[in-house]
């Protein structure tokens, strides 16, 4: 088998020979030193590298080799010679013998903790992670280093010394291999649960969250990260007098201000650890927050940032001051990213969980998000092009998710279901575009009166085929444009972005957005 030469033979004879490793070793010892000592020893300093690379994975299955019946004197030579050959395999040349190696000694370590020498361990850990950990050749080396310490944290002993190690390896949070960032961020949620350690001790809060934010197209990462930061930044338990929903709230405030877009990473992962009931509370508190935002700003002028109190779960309760929640442009927008983040992450367990539902369609009512997406198109127009996208979806989700309470007492198949999402969606929008875009370039001169009915009928007609399209995002402006060639007169050639811009551009000063920033807002969805 260590002379294989393809890789699942190899993994045949070894899932073979398992069978006698892992049996009591005290009645074979002597039988495996006698047929491994003439093949083994020579193998693991064979010149072929595939060759050495079994042989470890091999002598690391079996360490250690030793006579039980043999005199102490023998079985010590036999001990320092594998001890060497240890040494040998984490210097080897070839980067799967260094991988297997890493990964091998962190098992041994954790078997023989009490047995080594601590001079011996601590040389051990230091090479892993002063050289094996930045192995710039290979990032399976690498990889195999952090998987080989998580395994090693399962020995209780070796907490204290790796308390002083850990910080060293802080840099590989930004390691360029995902999975070798993985396995690291795995250690940090080992560390999380151990007494007396602490993971930002190892890496700053700061990294962490630039990680997460760079990260954000990266699942894998991003989950873990999530894992990590869970209990920082979605508390579950009361602190002091406050509840743990205006906790929370503060928490995610505290978020946006550190790092927004690495908050949205977060909430946008937070259902793998938490319930769909939980999450459609935090829906509820952030848009209530949201809504009633104006009311607080006037509350907290009048009353000079005094305590306010808050009535959660029929339970009224003393808030410490809450001026520092005060909604600035950024803090809105954060905000309103986030809540749409949560709906998007759990559009389908609310689909078929009615009760969370429920819970969010009485706080999240079309009325309230109509007036939130009023009061971001009152907003100047370089804060309204990032706002009003986000306010647009929040209407449409607030819509879905009525006709979708509506229709849940009929019995519909999950096609049948996913068609009338899809309808809510097209339905919602369309009103949006007819209901605010529409009167907004009317109230700038972009449309005759006489014209209006035409444009919405067009708008209307052609928008119901966005949602069927394979590129919504061309479809949609195709329908925008379509809507405004009644405007630009019949021409034999589709009217052209630049040429309906030019057209229906505010041309008095006004702060009205522009057809071109629509436009972008459209192309958003």
């Amino acid at each position: 088998g260590i002379h294989a030469s393809e890789d699942k033979y190899f993994k045949g004879v070894r899932f073979m020979l398992q069978a006698f490793h892992d049996v009591q070793r005290a009645k074979l010892d002597a039988m495996l030193l006698r047929v491994y000592d003439p093949i083994l020893w020579r193998s693991l300093r064979c010149a072929n590298a595939q060759v050495r690379a079994q042989a470890a994975v091999v002598f690391l299955d079996v360490f250690p080799l030793q006579h039980a019946d043999g005199r102490a004197e023998d079985n010590d030579k036999i001990l320092q010679k594998q001890f060497d050959l240890l040494a040998a395999l984490l210097t080897d040349t070839d980067q799967h013998v260094r991988a297997h190696a890493a990964l091998g000694v962190c098992h041994i370590l954790k078997e023989y903790w009490e047995s080594l020498p601590l001079n011996t361990t601590h040389n051990i850990l230091k090479f892993l992670i002063d050289t094996l950990s930045v192995d710039s050749s290979c990032a399976n080396v690498r990889h195999a280093v952090f998987v080989g310490l998580g395994v090693l944290f399962q020995q209780p002993l070796t907490h204290t010394l790796l308390k002083q190690l850990l910080p060293l390896l802080r840099n590989s949070i930004h390691d360029k291999s995902e999975k070798v960032r993985v396995a690291f961020m795995k250690i940090l949620c080992q560390v999380k649960g151990i007494r007396g350690m602490h993971f930002y001790d190892i890496v700053p809060v700061d990294h962490l969250l630039a990680r997460m934010a760079a990260d954000r197209n990266c699942p894998a990462v991003s989950l873990v990260m999530t894992e990590l930061l869970l209990n920082s930044f979605f508390p579950q338990a009361e602190a002091g007098a406050t509840s743990p929903e205006t906790e929370q709230l503060n928490r995610c405030m505290q978020f946006i201000a550190k790092e927004p877009v690495a908050a949205e990473v977060f909430y946008s992962h937070l259902h793998h650890f938490i319930s769909i009931g939980q999450v459609a509370k935090l829906i509820t508190v952030m848009f209530t927050f949201l809504v009633t935002a104006e009311a607080r700003s006037r509350a907290a002028a009048v009353g000079d940032g005094e305590d306010t109190e808050e009535v959660t779960g029929g339970k009224r309760r003393r808030n410490p001051k809450t001026t520092h929640m005060q909604l600035g442009f950024a803090e809105k927008l954060g905000l309103m990213r986030l809540v749409l983040k949560l709906l998007e992450s759990v559009s389908e367990e609310l689909a078929v969980q009615h009760l969370s539902r429920d819970l969010v369609t009485k706080y999240l009512t079309e009325e309230h998000a109509r007036s939130l997406l009023a009061s971001s198109a009152a907003c100047d127009s370089t804060q309204a092009v990032h706002l009003l996208p986000v306010a647009v979806k929040l209407v449409a989700f607030a819509v879905s998710l009525r006709k979708m309470g509506t229709a849940s007492g009929g019995k519909a198949t999950q096609r049948g279901r996913q068609q009338q999402q899809t309808l809510n969606g097209a339905s919602s929008m369309q009103d949006l575009l007819l209901d605010v875009y529409l009167p907004a370039w009317t109230g700038a001169g972009a449309l005759e009166q006489n014209k209006q009915e035409m444009a919405r009928s067009a708008l209307a007609s052609a928008f119901v085929e966005v949602f069927r399209s394979d590129n919504q995002e061309a479809a949609l402006l195709g329908a925008v444009l379509s809507a405004f060639e009644i405007e630009c007169g019949s021409q034999t050639k589709p009217v052209g972005k630049k040429a309906a811009a030019k057209k229906v551009a505010p041309t008095d000063g006004s702060a009205c957005i522009s057809f071109n920033a629509v436009v972008d807002l459209l192309a958003s969805f």
